[in-house]
């Protein structure tokens, strides 16, 4: 028997993809699973190296199938459902299997919904939702759900109540949570002493608008305190601002994605995420649970997604926006950085008894027993 790995947004190392599929399979193969990661088919040679990764999949998870000023999103989800679909039937699970959608979107359930019937049952799918839920997504969501083969055992998940919730109400369909797959490196911050020496603070990630990137310039200048920055991007989405922090004395600037990404988090005493809040209302971030699963302080906006998230954690909630509201958390962080360092450290070990890829592959097997397509 095998579990799949089903990802066409897989493409390099950078973003949460790779990272993802990797620990999701080492877990799984040290419970002496079977696995099969088939990403998108411009696969870097790189993650077939690293994971075992095969080139897969023509259309991206993020590719749009229409440039039309009004239909491009429902030719995005019929076409593309279409084009997953036809790489779908390029291999033939067998009864026991496991197919894993570690970020979905509608046009992949609706791709599912064309090939079910076509396979051998019984096949437990599990589709995990991690983009925010607008209006136009919750309508593609009920609508591929419904042109599902009637009974079939396909289960929607997020990784949080708040997540859940949102898309439950606005699709209409029912979402659980399963426990996330993120994982660190933990440290002690606790002896770090910004009066002492330099905090480094990292800014990590894929920086683009919705990350509050644009931001960072202003906030870099006007923090005080002994801070040295470490802004890392794996996009293209933000060069003309990272031209600018580069000429800042006391930051550093990766234009890469990070191939030993906990060591880059490891560098970090501290991160700051000042994400805008439409976008992150409803929505969690990898990269808080990688600093709760790394026992790292950071600065988030006080979103209700965000702060479910962060029960617990050390860190600094900030209410409102703009550059002087986003220092002042910065700036508190400083203040009062060993005692919130120190309740990073123990939530971190908090978080790793529910969550990280043991647990989740042990949710998953699970699941199996539950659905009836394993014993």
């Amino acid at each position: 028997m095998t579990v799949y790995l089903l990802d066409p947004g897989m493409r390099t190392f950078g973003g949460h993809h790779a990272n993802t599929a990797l620990v999701m399979t080492r877990a799984l193969r040290d419970r002496g699973e079977v696995v099969r990661v088939l990403g998108h088919r411009d696969l870097i040679p790189g993650l077939t190296a690293e994971i075992g990764a095969e080139p897969w999949f023509a259309f991206g998870t993020y590719e749009l199938a229409s440039t039309d000023p009004m239909c491009w999103e429902l030719e995005t989800v019929l076409d593309g459902g279409e084009l997953v679909a036809a790489d779908l039937r390029r291999f033939d699970p067998a009864p026991g299997d496991i197919l894993v959608w570690p970020t979905a979107r509608p046009m992949h359930v609706l791709a599912m919904s064309k090939v079910l019937s076509e396979w051998a049952s019984p096949l437990l799918t599990v589709v995990t939702a991690g983009l925010p839920c607008g209006s136009t997504e919750a309508f593609f969501w009920r609508f591929a759900w419904r042109r599902l083969p009637q009974g079939a055992p396909v289960v929607c998940v997020t990784t949080g109540k708040t997540m859940a919730d949102d898309y439950a109400e606005k699709s209409g369909l029912t979402f659980r949570t399963a426990p996330n797959t993120h994982e660190g490196r933990i440290r002690n911050r606790g002896g770090v002493d910004p009066a002492a020496g330099h905090v480094v603070i990292g800014v990590l990630g894929h920086q683009h608008a919705n990350k509050g990137t644009n931001l960072l310039p202003e906030v870099v200048r006007r923090t005080r305190g002994n801070v040295r920055w470490l802004v890392q991007d794996c996009g293209r989405d933000a060069e003309p601002i990272l031209d600018e922090l580069e000429t800042l004395p006391n930051v550093r600037v990766l234009r890469r994605a990070a191939l030993d990404w906990h060591g880059l988090l490891a560098e970090c005493d501290a991160l700051l995420m000042p994400y805008t809040r439409t976008t992150y209302e409803r929505t969690h971030s990898g990269l808080v649970a990688e600093a709760i699963a790394s026992g790292i302080p950071f600065v988030i906006p006080d979103t209700p997604a965000l702060v479910e998230q962060a029960s617990g954690a050390g860190c600094v909630a900030y209410e409102g926006d703009g550059v002087e509201t986003v220092v002042h958390a910065v700036e508190t962080l400083l203040q009062h950085y060993k005692p919130l360092a120190i309740l990073a450290y123990h939530q971190a070990a908090h978080y790793a008894a529910t969550n990280g890829p043991g647990n989740w592959a042990d949710w998953l097997l699970g699941l199996a027993k539950e659905s009836g397509v394993r014993a």
